[in-house]
């Protein structure tokens, strides 16, 4: 009998998967020219174990695609330790520009208190120097845990009901403003556990709430491209839509917030109004400016003030991230795909497609497309039908 001639099959560049190569009945066979050096079988798969890869391909354009990929990662490698190079200088630029602003500041209130503590001794001989010592730093240790020394302070508890809403809003966001905190053991063991819990539960949030708000932007783009189509580049049009988007965020999470501050918090200015916002929707929080003032005699109302500061910080720093989802979905400003261009050299995906058909916006269309993307395979005929051998090309 004449021997069994191994064959392959050619099958469209769509099927990939097994089930789909196995479902294609009118397949053209033609010997495999290919040389193989074993088998490796896998359950009832057996994979073809062939030649090296420069024997499939001619071997200049396999060298110019390796010399491609190593100038690429030559690159980003250089991108990425220019980048930490800028960045710990920003951070000694940033340190030393503070030092000289505020050290002058400093000397000049350490010289003010310096002074009026020489005074009070003076005008009080028979108080001793390490007695008033003594009384000064229980002073400032009620001060750091929330009792203020002064007789005409609001009698209000720290812990009220209204400023545990706010502490655990700032908890939760990663603000922390550390203005009020848990002075017990129980207290520091459950904010711990509920931090755990709520940062996680907080991210989830606020990230299924900008992917509802998507659409709404791809259709602003949507418009956008249909009315520069002809003149701007799509890029351009892409930073037209991150400026409206950003510009309807700072005024509405910095701008009114700073007005309605200013009249609200009567020791505040409105560079101080202006100084919490940003402080708050960067989660700095800092602490030193909390809308904390009683506002009237009516602990209701100062419950609903408190309510709507937190609701506030929610929704501001939801928009927050909405705005950074839109700016990294430009791939010229996203610096990320830069420093990492030489590992992920494929296309970014974006969340802004800029389509308004719902069928390319269909989970039907991108996967339809990621096969076509899909490199070809090689059907070998080698044994039954369940004993599949695949190769690629």
């Amino acid at each position: 009998m004449k021997p069994t001639e191994k064959t392959r099959t050619s099958v469209p560049e769509s099927i990939t998967t097994y089930s789909q190569v196995g479902a294609e009945s009118n397949v053209n066979t033609e010997p495999l020219s290919m040389g193989l050096t074993g088998r490796i079988s896998i359950g009832s798969i057996r994979l073809l174990r062939s030649m090296p890869q420069s024997q499939y391909y001619p071997t200049d354009a396999y060298r110019r695609q390796e010399r491609h990929f190593c100038t690429r990662l030559r690159k980003e490698r250089l991108w990425f330790s220019f980048y930490i190079l800028f960045y710990f200088g920003y951070l000694i630029i940033g340190a030393v520009t503070m030092h000289i602003i505020e050290v002058p500041v400093e000397k000049a209130k350490r010289q003010d208190f310096s002074e009026l503590r020489n005074n009070f001794l003076e005008m009080y001989p028979e108080i001793l120097d390490n007695h008033l010592e003594d009384f000064l730093a229980a002073v400032l240790q009620a001060h750091s845990n929330g009792v203020s020394p002064l007789r005409n302070a609001s009698q209000e508890l720290n812990w009220s009901f209204a400023q545990a809403i706010l502490f655990t809003t700032s908890v939760v966001t990663t603000i922390g403003y550390g203005r009020v905190k848990p002075l017990s053991n129980g207290g520091k063991i459950f904010c711990i556990i509920y931090a755990s819990i709520g940062i996680p539960l907080t991210l989830v949030l606020a990230s299924a709430t900008v992917e509802k708000l998507l659409p709404l932007a791809n259709r602003l783009l949507c418009a956008l491209n249909n009315k520069f189509n002809a003149t701007l580049d799509p890029v351009y049009v892409r930073i037209i839509l991150l400026t409206i988007i950003a510009s309807i965020v700072i005024v509405c999470c910095f701008i009114i917030p700073t007005i309605i501050f200013t009249n609200l918090q009567p020791s505040w200015t409105s560079l101080d109004a202006f100084y919490f916002c940003f402080i708050s929707l960067t989660t700095i929080g800092f602490g030193d400016y909390v809308p904390d003032e009683t506002i009237g005699d009516n602990p209701n109302v100062y419950l609903l003030y408190e309510t709507a500061v937190c609701v506030y910080l929610l929704l501001s720093l939801t928009a927050m991230m909405f705005v950074l989802t839109i700016f990294y979905d430009i791939p010229q400003m996203n610096l990320t795909h830069l420093l990492t261009e030489g590992e992920h050299s494929g296309p970014v995906e974006r969340h802004l497609t800029g389509r308004s058909s719902a069928f390319e916006d269909s989970p039907s269309y991108h996967s339809a497309s990621a096969r076509l993307t899909q490199p070809r395979v090689r059907i070998a005929e080698g044994s039954t039908t369940s004993e599949k051998t695949l190769m690629r090309e």
